[in-house]
């Protein structure tokens, strides 16, 4: 079974609250805590990235978008349906 990043909320908070704690998971161990949104999903973008794993069908086409247009990586190899997106936002 391939390496799988999970984020898990902590507290009651809202998920959009800068007060929300939200923990990282890697095949069940936790590995990084992020305290707000932005912060998560930039660890769980990057936690790819360090583990080498690679993105699963679903999420493939949101973390291309964001190594393409957020972090502008130049190595990123982006399919139509994001390169679409990335045409329309700039």
């Amino acid at each position: 079974m391939p390496l799988c990043p999970v984020l898990r909320c902590v507290n009651d908070e809202p998920l959009w609250s800068t007060e929300q704690v939200v923990k990282l998971f890697i095949d069940g161990t936790e590995v990084l805590e992020a305290h707000d949104l932005t912060q998560a999903v930039i660890c769980v973008f990057v936690a790819y990235w360090i583990f080498d794993i690679q993105y699963s069908k679903k999420l493939n086409n949101f973390l291309t978008f964001l190594e393409a247009h957020v972090f502008k990586l130049q190595e990123s190899t982006v399919g139509p349906a994001v390169l679409k997106v990335i045409k329309q936002l700039n």
